[in-house]
């Protein structure tokens, strides 16, 4: 029989990783059903994010395209809202061939383009470097706060992308005009 030693550890790192994981595991395990079973806890701490997590349950979290925009964005592009979260929002931008758009910034948001369909270039400005980054279907690239940005569409398809604001858009009041690379070239509404 083997001697029964308290100080005995796993002999390698991911076993003792491992073992820890499982650790966290069976306590979060047995401080939920304390929790939830037992009235004397019927309220936390965690009282206030749950309530924002129920809240959060009220979204859709499936969207499909609308076949029309739902509005004008700032720079000029029409705008499809997708889903929306916590911690940002999506939605489907598109910039008809042969346009360009109004050059903006933002006040408090980040935001991360995915392109679609189409061809166009996008310029993006900040305090230390500027440059133009030639976009189509497959190129992704990101738009820090307070970034300058334009982006134009060129041959015979429309420029289209999916972008995700974080946090989420607050509204047309985020995007402030700013000085841009080329002359706007942007439908007039309801063109």
């Amino acid at each position: 029989m083997r001697n029964f030693r308290a100080d005995r550890r796993p002999h390698t790192r991911n076993q003792r990783i491992q073992c820890s994981q499982v650790f966290a595991a069976v306590l979060l395990v047995f401080y939920l059903a304390f929790c939830t079973h037992n009235p004397a806890y019927a309220t936390s701490p965690f009282d206030e994010e749950r309530e924002v997590i129920e809240n959060e349950a009220q979204k859709p979290w499936t969207k499909l395209l609308n076949p029309e925009p739902d509005y004008e964005a700032p720079d000029g592009s029409n705008v499809r809202l997708l889903v929306d979260g916590r911690n940002g929002n999506m939605a489907h931008f598109e910039l008809a061939p042969g346009h360009t758009s109004k050059a903006v910034a933002h006040h408090t948001v980040e935001e991360l383009w995915f392109f679609l369909s189409g061809r166009g270039e996008m310029w993006r400005k900040n305090d230390t470097t500027a440059e133009v980054t030639e976009v189509r279907a497959g190129v992704s690239i990101r738009i820090p706060v307070g970034t300058h940005f334009q982006f134009r569409a060129f041959g015979d398809e429309t420029l289209t992308a999916v972008a995700v604001s974080m946090p989420p858009w607050p509204g047309a009041e985020e995007a402030y005009p700013v000085v841009g690379k080329w002359p706007t070239q942007v439908p007039i509404t309801g063109e």
